[in-house]
């Protein structure tokens, strides 16, 4: 099990592969691999997407991702 950490100024949901998988600015749990992630709508932030590998986490230690 790995630990995904999506920051963001708000709460907004947190879309993985296409599908809604948690919530910013909380850890998120989900298998070892290579994601798609973005924030559902309204898109006023940046970038739209990104990519990243996780692997190798833990609670105390997860993948972030930003968004501005």
């Amino acid at each position: 099990m790995e630990f995904l950490l999506v920051v963001y100024e708000a709460d907004r949901d947190v879309v993985i592969e296409g599908v809604t998988a948690g919530l910013t600015n909380h850890l998120i749990t989900l298998a070892p691999g290579t994601y798609t992630i973005a924030l559902a709508p309204p898109p006023d932030f940046l970038p739209v997407l990104q990519q990243v590998v996780v692997t190798d986490t833990s609670p105390l230690e997860p993948a972030e991702v930003l968004f501005a």
